[in-house]
């Protein structure tokens, strides 16, 4: 499937990579959500493995909106090689499940 013709929200980059170099000095890593749809969009957390990582997300996203969330390494995060994935679901009236990959290597 084309990662960029998700419905209702697009999000990108569609793999995120925390490498050392990609990392701010706070230990985030920041990614972006479109609302693709003609209406308010809600976000909320599935699944994170928040032994390695937090998730902020807007609560909402406004039609044709395009915001930005990101994660936040914990100490483990930071100090291992991972490659997991955590969910969200976007709710505009019908729920959609989207899963963001998440690779850390040194």
């Amino acid at each position: 499937m084309n990662p960029d013709s998700t419905y209702p929200i697009v999000i990108y980059p569609i793999k995120l990579n925390a490498k050392s170099p990609d990392i701010n000095s706070s230990n985030e890593i920041k990614f972006k959500i479109k609302n693709v749809s003609d209406g308010i969009v809600s976000l909320s957390n599935i699944f994170i493995p928040e032994s390695f990582y937090t998730v902020k997300l807007p609560l909402k996203v406004n039609a044709g909106e395009t915001v930005e969330a990101s994660i936040k390494l914990t100490d483990s995060g930071l100090s291992t090689n991972f490659e997991n994935s955590f969910t969200i679901v976007a709710d505009n009236g019908s729920k959609y499940r989207f899963t963001i990959p998440v690779e850390k290597t040194e």
